[in-house]
């Protein structure tokens, strides 16, 4: 089953550069495969985001981390609105948008 899409998407943000995003949307998804290659998460289980300016590239819900493309990845703006990407980013985007908001962190990995 596919992932929710989301319908009330707003322009990228002029703060944070095209290749800069598409390196972090890259880099979660390459990271969410060997997480499900390696065995450390099933299925759909666990999150990663990494921040890219003033935007987030965090896993989608409902996605399957194994087959997980970079054009797949939600990007959100630290407001929770999603700027690119066509499915819902993951249920557990507050826990990402508070640590991100709290500490200086670049990137965020659960299982």
């Amino acid at each position: 089953m596919a992932p929710p899409r989301r319908r009330d998407q707003k322009p990228a943000s002029r703060g944070t550069r095209s290749s800069e995003l598409a390196a972090a949307r890259k880099a979660v998804a390459e990271v969410s495969r060997r997480l499900a290659s390696s065995g450390m998460v099933p299925a759909t289980a666990g999150n990663v985001s990494v921040r890219a300016g003033d935007l987030v590239a965090i896993t989608p819900t409902g996605a399957s981390l194994a087959e997980l493309t970079a054009k797949q990845v939600s990007v959100v703006d630290f407001e929770g609105r999603l700027v690119a990407g066509d499915l819902e980013p993951s249920s557990e985007l507050g826990l990402h948008l508070g640590i991100y908001r709290e500490y200086a962190a670049g990137a965020v990995v659960h299982t």
